[in-house]
């Protein structure tokens, strides 16, 4: 048993003799060892620029520019229900798609004739809502929640470059429910599909021009 502390111990010390010094990583300026090696990883920038780029901007100001970013974790993410996902409350009917009106009054600007219908504006893409794109690459964001299986709410946008300074971008949002009652069963859909067209005459962006479409759809049935 002497012997064998003995050899251990002698196996210890000449173990401890021969070790090195670790790295985890590698500092930038290391020039200790003669083959040449990579710098971390974390710190290796080739300078090229991100071949993503995507921006939009809102024809009420055109020198502005909005990044977009990842749309998952918001400020409302954890809300369902469209008259949630905001600062202010909505008084709804309880229900999805229902007829909906803000707790807190704010001044609308109106032009022309106005009958008083905005029981369902919240549900509506405005022309002020629409984003004119600038990407580098077409890209596609897509959006689906729902609570139950009659009731949910999809939202896609979609961003694409053409010849001749063309640019061409489709959002479509589509809130829907199914209301089972007895007798009779009413069954809504809301729908707002905008379209737009951005388009620039000269390369240099001496002139610009917009053209948007927006299709409005509200779809009420009663099955008996």
């Amino acid at each position: 048993m002497p012997f064998f502390k003995n050899s251990i111990f002698f196996f210890l010390f000449f173990l401890c003799l021969n070790a090195q010094k670790a790295r985890a990583q590698r500092p930038p300026n290391d020039f200790s060892g003669s083959n040449s090696q990579p710098t971390d990883s974390l710190e290796l920038n080739t300078g090229e620029e991100d071949t993503a780029n995507i921006s939009y901007f809102y024809p009420e100001n055109l020198g502005r520019f909005y990044s977009e970013n990842d749309s998952l974790l918001g400020n409302y993410f954890h809300q369902f229900n469209p008259a949630r996902r905001r600062s202010s409350d909505y008084f709804t009917l309880g229900n999805l798609t229902s007829a909906a009106y803000p707790s807190v009054w704010t001044p609308q600007n109106r032009v022309g004739l106005d009958v008083g219908l905005h029981a369902y504006d919240l549900y509506q893409i405005k022309n002020s809502d629409v984003r004119f794109y600038q990407q580098t690459k077409p890209f596609m964001d897509a959006y689906y929640s729902g609570n139950t299986l009659s009731d949910g709410l999809m939202q896609f946008r979609f961003a694409r470059n053409f010849a001749n300074g063309i640019n061409f971008s489709l959002e479509s949002r589509r809130v829907y429910n199914f209301e089972e009652q007895s007798f009779p069963t009413f069954a809504r859909k809301i729908g707002s599909e905008p379209f737009l067209w951005q388009y620039d005459g000269v390369p240099r962006g001496r002139t610009v021009a917009f053209a948007t479409g927006l299709w409005l759809h509200k779809k009420t049935t009663m099955v008996f």
